[in-house]
């Protein structure tokens, strides 16, 4: 009789140890089904995310910027130089090539966000040539051009005319 009363308390506790078990086992369910809701959320959040759409729009903003930067160079290069009083024409030089500089780092700073975000065959797609092993800190065909497209400008300021 001992060893049955011994034996009923065993399983006893071993029920309700089970139902707490169980009870914790539904509650993981619960939150884990909640999480798989979660991730199909984002992921049909992550289907309306286009990178394509991205970077063209990124690249317009680079194309942008590189007419900007071509108009301010041809002003550097005609209408500056009409600027009769040096002091004048040094200022505005001044201010065109503090202008040009901003616009050449963010030129090169859209180039790089889209050549870091985007896969080569993506970037191709949009219009920018990804080269493997390419490191934002080396000379990129871009930093050349710009370094050029600033050389040609800083000696239309140099130039006197006249006052």
């Amino acid at each position: 009789a001992e060893d049955t009363r011994e034996e009923q308390e065993k399983l006893k506790k071993r029920y309700a140890n089970l139902q707490d078990e169980l009870a914790t086992g539904k509650k993981i369910s619960k939150d884990l089904k909640q999480q798989i809701g979660d991730f199909r959320r984002q992921i049909e959040q992550l289907k309306n995310f286009k990178p394509d759409v991205i970077a063209r729009e990124l690249k317009a903003v680079e194309t942008s910027l590189n007419d900007v930067k071509r108009e301010m160079q041809s002003f550097m290069a005609s209408s500056a130089k009409k600027i009769m009083n040096l002091a004048d024409r040094t200022v505005v030089s001044s201010l065109v090539k503090e202008s040009m500089t901003k616009l050449t780092d963010c030129r090169v700073q859209v180039k790089e966000i889209i050549r870091t975000c985007l896969s080569e065959n993506l970037g191709l797609h949009v219009g920018i040539g990804i080269s493997p092993g390419h490191s934002p800190a080396g000379a990129s065909p871009l930093a050349r051009e710009d370094s050029k497209q600033s050389s040609a400008t800083a000696s239309v300021s140099g130039r006197s005319t006249p006052e």
